[in-house]
């Protein structure tokens, strides 16, 4: 064990990190909507649901990890 954590805690610190990037990045996509130059069209719509979808996959991926 390095730094004190075993290979599954840090497998799990990765799962969380990759989730919390995906959230940055539907974030971003969100706020790109509320520009007013900007429209949200089709496309982005169904970035933003299938990053979400993703996310979800993961987020249970990683509670299952967990226990």
């Amino acid at each position: 064990m390095i730094n004190g954590k075993s290979t599954k805690e840090k497998v799990i610190d990765l799962i969380r990190f990759v989730i919390f990037i995906q959230l940055m990045i539907v974030a971003a996509t969100i706020f790109g909507c509320f520009v007013p130059s900007k429209t949200c069209d089709g496309e982005s719509k169904q970035y933003i649901a299938n990053m979400m979808t993703l996310i979800t996959t993961s987020t249970f991926a990683l509670y299952a990890a967990e226990k």
